[in-house]
């Protein structure tokens, strides 16, 4: 009998710890961009005063999903100067952002100053490539090195 009582008591204390862990967001979890999930965040990302950084993504993207820690990482580190954010094109509201951006690939990380684009890059970048083009935009007036 007292064996079974273990064995429940040892079994709620997974359950528990499973349920808290799950709850419990990791700090790796955490993003420091903005996912935009509408064309008005959008909008008022192109709208903003400050230098932006959006990356367009999709979900089945094997390239999107190793560029992820990568831009999160990058955003973390070099938000001081440029906003950064995300935008999952795979949602039908942002088909007209592909025409508009010409997206022929993803990921595609375009770089926008007083509501212009003034660079796109296609691909996955390494995070020393990423984080040189944000140093570049965000100390320049115009479009990063190519």
């Amino acid at each position: 009998m007292k064996f079974k009582y273990t064995l429940i008591f040892l079994g709620s204390l997974l359950i528990y710890s499973a349920q808290s862990s799950a709850a419990t967001p990791r700090s790796s979890d955490r993003k420091y961009y903005t996912e935009q999930k509408t064309m008005n965040d959008y909008e008022a990302t192109m709208r903003s005063p400050r230098p932006q950084i959006i990356k367009f993504y999709t979900d089945t993207c094997g390239a999107c999903k190793s560029m992820e820690p990568v831009f999160n990482e990058v955003a973390r580190t070099e938000n001081t100067n440029v906003d950064f954010s995300a935008i999952k094109i795979d949602d039908k509201i942002f088909e007209p952002l592909i025409k508009k951006h010409n997206l022929i690939a993803v990921p595609t990380t375009i770089f926008v100053r007083n509501g212009k684009e003034v660079k796109q890059d296609k691909g996955s970048m390494t995070e020393d490539d990423l984080r040189n083009q944000v140093k570049i935009f965000a100390e320049s007036k115009g479009a990063p090195a190519a």
